[in-house]
């Protein structure tokens, strides 16, 4: 899970599960065998690469005890101790590819009124704002995550993936959504929803043409691609673990299926060269 190409290409880091736990691996595109490079018991999850391609980005919560918290940490490519990032909290998280900032997640937690029954009941809510850290340290919050989404019924969302595209003006930011009812939380079932947020660099979102939202519903694994035009994405069909593959181009709404009759259990794309890996439902490599 959680496939990135290298910034030349020429290798995959990927998290795996082996023996009970989640580590950090890579591999080289042209084949070989895979090398292993954090052994901490605790889970380690693939977030990217820094732009040099030598060193893995990965999220891990190897020093939160005893309360535990992902931090985002790198790691050479031969492995060595993992060095911190000047982040505080974080799961998710990238850096742009002229190297000049880190955009991350930062959990933000907090309580929603509902009305239900003629009280008002408080619930939950998870709200994550959107932050950059510039190389000369330097912080500023690019998305106030309480003003995403706007309606009568509340929705709390988490984070799951930020991606900055190859022209480092635009953003996917992958989240996983679940509207608030005093209903659902008083024992009815909550259905969790993925979708993807499209926005430019500074955290403005780019509406689709035609659709008057900037949100891909169902949307996992998304990267605008070198052209800063086309979004390429993965989706879920219901009742379904593998994925089809879709894209879109905001600025004309043009977009659909690509593959179809094509289902893939996950795929690493590498938008700066218009190529991606997948593995295929039979578990072969395309």
């Amino acid at each position: 899970m959680d496939p990135y190409f290298s910034p030349d290409g020429s290798q995959i880091a990927f998290s795996a599960t082996v023996a009970g736990n989640v580590d950090v691996y890579v591999v080289q595109t042209r084949g070989g065998d895979a090398k292993r490079l954090t052994y901490h018991p605790g889970p380690d999850r693939v977030r990217g690469w820094t732009p040099d391609g030598r060193r893995v980005v990965f999220a891990s919560g190897r020093i939160s005890a005893p309360t535990a918290y992902f931090r985002l940490w790198t790691i050479g490519l031969d492995g060595g101790l993992p060095e911190a990032l000047p982040i505080p909290r974080a799961f998710s998280g990238a850096y742009s590819p002229d190297g000049s900032r880190i955009v991350y997640a930062a959990k933000r937690t907090g309580h929603a009124k509902i009305r239900f029954r003629g009280k008002n009941k408080r619930f939950p809510i998870e709200h994550d704002d959107i932050w950059e850290v510039l190389m000369n340290g330097r912080t500023r919050r690019l998305v106030d995550g309480s003003k995403l989404f706007k309606g009568n019924v509340p929705v709390s969302y988490a984070i799951q993936a930020i991606r900055v595209a190859p022209d480092n003006d635009h953003m996917t930011v992958q989240m996983t959504t679940r509207a608030l009812t005093a209903a659902a939380e008083n024992g009815g079932q909550v259905q969790s929803k993925e979708l993807t947020d499209l926005m430019d660099g500074k955290g403005k979102e780019i509406e689709i043409a035609g659709k008057k939202s900037s949100m891909i519903p169902d949307a996992v694994n998304a990267a605008w691609l070198a052209d800063g035009q086309t979004v390429v994405y993965m989706k879920e069909p219901e009742n379904s673990l593998l994925y089809t593959l879709g894209y879109v181009r905001p600025a004309s709404g043009v977009g659909g299926p690509m593959l179809n009759g094509h289902y893939y259990a996950a795929v690493a794309w590498n938008p700066a060269h218009n190529v991606a890996a997948a593995i295929e439902r039979n578990q072969d490599l395309s």
